[in-house]
C-alpha cells in the first residue's frame, strides 16, 4: 500500500469521524430544546428559531456543496434521530413536543437553502 492511498484512507476515517460527531451533536441539541423532561415554551421556541439559523449558516459556508450532499453529511442524524424519536416516544409526542417541526424545517433549509442564497454571477 503506497503512502498516498494510506493518506487518503486515514483522511476518510477522520472525516466520517467527524461529520457523525457533529451529527451527534445537531441531533443532542434539538433533543435537549423539545424532547427533554424540563423543556419549556422558551426553549422549544429556541429550537423553531435554531432550526432556521444553524442550517443556513451551514448552507453559508457550504455554498458549493448540492443540497443533496449537504443534506446527507449534515442532515443524516436528523433524519435518523427523527425516525427513532418517533418510534420510541411515538408520533403525537414528538410532534407536539415540536421536534418533527423543528427538524423538518432544520431539512428543509439544508436542502433548499442553497437558493435563499444564490445570486446572479
Amino acid at each position: 500500500m503506497e503512502l498516498s492511498q494510506r493518506t487518503a484512507i486515514g483522511t476518510t476515517i477522520v472525516t466520517v469521524v467527524s461529520f457523525i460527531i457533529l451529527n451527534l451533536v445537531i441531533m443532542s441539541i434539538f433533543g435537549f430544546l423539545t424532547i427533554d423532561s424540563w423543556a419549556n415554551i422558551n426553549s422549544r421556541v429556541g429550537a423553531f428559531i435554531l432550526s432556521f439559523f444553524l442550517p443556513f449558516f451551514i448552507v453559508y459556508k457550504t455554498r458549493e456543496m448540492p443540497g443533496l450532499e449537504r443534506l446527507l453529511k449534515f442532515g443524516s442524524g436528523l433524519m435518523i434521530y427523527m425516525m427513532i424519536i418517533s418510534i420510541v416516544a411515538g408520533f403525537p409526542h414528538a410532534f407536539t413536543s415540536g421536534l418533527v417541526p423543528s427538524l423538518t424545517i432544520a431539512l428543509g433549509m439544508l436542502y433548499y437553502g442553497g437558493k435563499l442564497l444564490a445570486t446572479e454571477e
